[in-house]
């Protein structure tokens, strides 16, 4: 029939549809999507690439190695065919399975397997320190891969890389992981059946190599370096301790050391894996390393030596008279630098200063480099070496009596401890400065950039600023050096730096004026004083490491101690860099935050409905009278911010704009005007009163001058503001709210034949003051002021009685809360004072209105309004303020002369708050007060509620069921207790989550 094209056209007018056939595709599914784990690449820290032993698969550690192998083929310093030297430590993961972290490990495998994938030659040279490794590879010219975590914890490891020339530099950091990247994008696209890991990332069975035997010519090579060059018999008559733990070159030390006729004593040997990091000794490992010392010897021992887990670290310990004495890395450092008369010295900077003093004295060249084995080698003329001791030469060095050294640009652990060893010159010849060195760990990667970030200049050219009385001066990286104006906006952003640093280095700690900061690496601050503190965040690990110098060895273990403290120097940086960078993310998302009050254990609280809220345990039966969801000094709420939480005074102030608005920000100067609350009132809180915005700052200025402390018991006023407060009830809730009308007043008192004597003469008076206006209040003022002031006999003569016949009306069940008398009996019995006396605030009870409030209920007390309440639970609301005066029925602080100066002695009824309807879901509770209003909402599903744009902050309580905030495209889900802090401006909505939900909700009142 020939060629047929069919269209649909075709199809209608032939009248059928062709059969078209499909080509299958073959799906292939590559080794990347098979993987069951998410990959985590190595990083290069400050010498060679390390991670957890979980995330080393076999897959990473391979193409690693692959990336390694190409970029040393395509520099042309390696050729196919040619040989590879690979040697590891004594951890577990370097070459077995570790099954406690994830069934990882067995990491040489990989190596191996790499090697020979590259068409290349391995020589397994066995367990042996790193220097040993880099020794042989480099004799011979050939590369060399180093299993090795170094001195960090057994749940790491890593792969250190040499060229055949030495070390691997910065420079060629990146040139070898771009490397990487090309070998992971080759191996994660090969097909999944293809690939020779599974979906562990671990070598499939049939894809193993064997592992060639090891070739133990490295470690006798080693050995003759030393033993050639040092003198026969150098150490003849010293006894030594080798603490061999699991120090991969243990045997290897103790055999050069017996080969220069040392009698060694082994000690410590461990068969699992012992971090020793010796840029980090504390006091736990001396006293351990003591208590072997008093064990194998005590006073025959001349020193206690060893090294960290691959051998490429010293740690050295004299032994006088049988007590150990740590000698750290840098100062060990100089004892061989003397001995072999180096004329030119390379050290980080991290390094005691006691170096840049021993090179002054002694004519010799320093530089200083950053911290790091390839900066130190980039810089090496002679011999260097770093804080934790590894001792580094670039060139022959004569030793004393014997031959010379060949050069061996890498760390190395023996040759510094054979110069301490063998020279005639201990500690006591070394300047007298001394230092220490500890690390955080766990310590936020982020949080450290973030620190750093703080500290240091936006300038990153600049690696120095001196601060002297004529000005600053900067050092850039360059050498050069410049002195800036007071008036350049570089001098006031180091000087900002400055200050930062002085809030943490404080003058109660011991420290003096900030003097010079050094930035080549990390943060090096020296001291007026001459102490120097340095901090340095890890290159690849959450790690914190804190360096100090001082003048004593005690100011240096201080220094140390305050920094790195559970609440020390560096941990509040951290708190505080969380702080910023939440910030930071706040800003560029404004959005409703979860907010955490906090209790007040006033005696007179509750013991469950407060703990019942916040779904905490209460068992140790604390009572828990006030939750306070505001910004108030003495009780700050917290905010959470991306899983950060802060105090909310800290988030206002860090952006009162964006928090409170421009409006109320600037009327309130930058402060949240209000504080928010939940009582639970179990035992009546006392008879009191707020003063008003005028008495408030002249009693604050006053208790100031008198230096009375803001938290004194006898301190009346707390801060300068006035108290003005709104409540809604969420119980049956009973208080006293102003005075009584004055008439009924008198008839109480008249009908309690007890009280009749504090009444006499006052009918009379009030009949005689007929409609003048300012009698009524004076004549309050007179009955209230000889209440409150009347001697204490006449007030037990009083009451004693007047409890008597209430305590038989209880008896008799005519008592209930409608009573004055009910109060008065738990007053009487909740607040007895001393010596049998009677409280005289129970007398407050007949001369004060007594209301019973239902729930959503509320009442207004404004400043001057004496009132108490006396059970139930409410929200309450009032300006931003913890200024009571108190007159009774507390254990607290009691200022009758205050308290009178401050009432308003008025009379009447209180006008009881229902709250005004302002929309379907909400109903407001109306008060003349500037700084807050306060809204009840309850909403139902399909009947949300409406924040709207036009507010400053407002604070939500759930008291009933739970509910959903919706605001700037985020949901934060609240149970019952569970509040949150909208900032100003943003739309919010909040929806039930269930059939109903009820909130409380503070705010800020528009301004006119």
């Amino acid at each position: 029939m020939g060629n047929i094209s069919c269209s649909v056209d075709s199809e209608t007018r032939f009248g059928y549809t062709p059969t078209i056939v499909k080509k299958k595709k073959t799906v292939v599914t590559t080794l990347r999507k098979s993987l069951s784990y998410e990959p985590v690449e190595l990083a290069f820290g400050t010498s060679g690439l390390r991670g957890l032993v979980k995330d080393i698969t076999n897959l990473e550690a391979y193409v690693n190695v692959r990336g390694f192998l190409a970029w040393l083929l395509k520099e042309g310093r390696l050729v196919k065919g040619g040989t590879v030297f690979a040697a590891g430590d004594l951890r577990p993961s370097t070459s077995t399975i570790v099954p406690e972290e994830g069934f990882r490990g067995d990491i040489l495998q990989a190596v191996c397997r790499a090697v020979t994938d590259a068409g290349l030659v391995l020589s397994n040279l066995g367990k042996i320190p790193t220097p040993a490794l880099v020794l042989h590879a480099m004799r011979h010219s050939a590369p060399a891969i180093m299993v090795t975590g170094s001195h960090i914890p057994f749940d790491r490891n890593g792969l250190k890389f040499t060229s055949p020339s030495g070390e691997v530099m910065k420079s060629d950091e990146q040139p070898i992981l771009a490397a990487v990247a090309e070998a992971r994008r080759a191996e994660y696209g090969r097909p999944f059946e293809e690939s020779i890991f599974d979906e562990r990332g671990m070598l499939k069975p049939e894809s193993r190599v064997a592992v060639p035997e090891p070739d133990p010519e490295a470690g006798e090579e080693y050995i003759r370096r030393y033993a050639s060059a040092f003198p026969r018999g150098a150490l003849s008559g010293k006894r030594v301790l080798i603490w061999e733990h699991s120090a991969v070159g243990r045997e290897l030390l103790a055999r050069v050391l017996r080969e220069l006729g040392a009698q060694v004593v082994s000690a410590g040997r461990s068969e699992t894996f012992v971090p020793v990091d010796t840029e980090a000794v504390n006091e736990q490992m001396i006293q351990s390393l003591q208590a072997l010392v008093d064990a194998h010897g005590g006073t025959a021992l001349a020193a206690v030596v060893s090294t960290d887990g691959d051998g490429d670290r010293p740690l050295f310990l004299a032994v006088d008279a049988g007590r150990v004495s740590f000698i750290p890395g840098d100062l060990l450092g100089i004892l061989a630098a003397r001995f072999l008369g180096v004329r030119h010295v390379a050290v980080p900077i991290s390094c005691n200063d006691a170096v840049d003093e021993f090179c002054r004295v002694g004519g010799i060249q320093l530089v200083k480099t950053r911290i790091g084995s390839p900066h130190v080698i980039a810089a090496l003329r002679e011999a260097g070496w770093e804080g934790n001791g590894g001792f580094l030469t670039s060139s022959p060095v004569a030793v004393p009596g014997g031959g010379s050294i060949p050069p061996l640009p890498t760390r190395d652990a023996l040759l510094p401890i054979l110069c301490a060893l063998t020279s005639p010159l201990g500690r006591d010849s070394l300047p007298k400065r001394f230092g220490g060195s500890s690390v955080l760990r766990d310590f936020p990667m982020d949080a450290a950039r973030e620190i750093m970030r703080w500290l240091s200049p936006s300038d990153s050219s600049i690696i120095e600023a001196a601060f002297t009385p004529t000005g600053l001066s900067v050092r850039l990286a360059d050498g050069s050096e410049r002195t800036l104006e007071s008036t350049d906006a570089l001098a006031e952003e180091i000087g900002g730096i400055r200050a930062g640093i002085s809030r943490y280095f404080l003058p109660a700690d011991g420290f003096t004026e900030v003097e010079r900061i050094d930035w080549l690496d990390g943060v090096r601050v020296r001291f007026s004083s001459n102490d120097v503190a340095h901090l340095r965040p890890s290159g690849n690990a959450p790690e914190m490491r804190f360096y100090t110098n001082a003048s004593t060895p005690e100011r240096a273990k201080d220094i140390t101690r305050l920094g790195i403290d559970e609440d020390g120097i560096l941990r509040r940086m951290a708190r505080d860099a969380a702080d910023r960078m939440a910030i930071a993310s706040y800003r560029g998302t404004p959005r409703a935050l979860p907010l955490f009050g906090v209790i007040q254990h006033y005696a007179w609280g509750g013991y469950e409905l407060i703990p019942g809220l916040l779904g905490m345990d209460n068992s140790e039966h604390r009572p828990c009278a006030e939750l306070w969801m505001g910004a108030h000094p003495r009780g700050p709420a917290q905010v959470e911010i991306d899983g950060t939480r802060m105090s909310l005074d800290r988030l206002i102030a860090a952006d009162p704009w964006l928090t409170l608005g421009h409006g109320v920000a600037l009327r309130f100067t930058g402060r949240l005007p209000y504080l928010f609350k939940v009582l639970d009132v179990r035992d009546m809180a006392s008879i009191q009163a707020h003063p008003s915005r005028a008495q408030a700052e002249e009693g604050f200025a006053r208790e100031n001058a008198a230096g009375i402390p803001i938290d004194a018991p006898n301190r009346t006023y707390r801060d300068e503001n006035h108290k003005p407060e709104v409540h809604v009830v969420l119980t049956d809730f009973w208080m006293l709210h102003g005075f009584r009308p004055l008439e009924e007043m008198l008839e109480v008192l008249a009908s309690e034949k007890e009280l009749s004597p504090i009444a006499a003469g006052f009918p009379e008076k009030l009949s005689d003051s007929g409609q003048d206006p300012e009698a009524r209040p004076a004549l309050l003022r007179e009955l209230y002021r000889r209440v409150m002031t009347m001697p204490q006999f006449e007030v037990d003569g009083i009451l004693d009685p007047l409890v008597s016949r209430l305590e038989a009306e209880e008896a008799a069940a005519r008592l209930d809360k409608v009573d004055p008398g009910f109060w008065a009996l738990r007053a009487a019995r909740t607040f007895p004072l001393s010596a049998g006396h009677r409280d005289r605030g129970i007398l407050s009870i007949y001369l004060l209105n007594l209301v019973h409030l239902r729930p959503g209920q509320g009442t207004y007390q404004p400043a001057g309004t004496l009132h108490a309440y006396l059970e139930g639970a409410d929200v309450e609301l009032m300006a931003n303020s913890d200024n009571v005066l108190r007159g009774g029925l507390t254990p607290k602080h009691i200022d009758v002369p205050e308290l009178l100066a401050t009432l308003s002695f008025l009379d009447g009824r209180p006008p009881v708050l229902e709250g005004r309807a302002t929309s379907e879901t909400s109903r407001e509770y109306e008060t003349p007060a500037d700084e807050f209003a306060l809204e009840r909402i309850e909403v139902s599903p399909g009947v949300p509620y409406s924040g709207g744009r036009e507010h400053s902050a407002d604070t939500l309580i759930v008291t009933e069921g739970a509910a959903a905030v919706v605001a700037a495209g985020r949901t934060l889900l609240l149970s019952r207790g569970g509040c949150a802090v909208v900032p100003a401006g943003v739309a919010y909505s909040t929806a039930a989550r269930g059939p109903r939900a009820v909130l409380l909700k503070a705010g800020v009142p528009a301004s006119d």
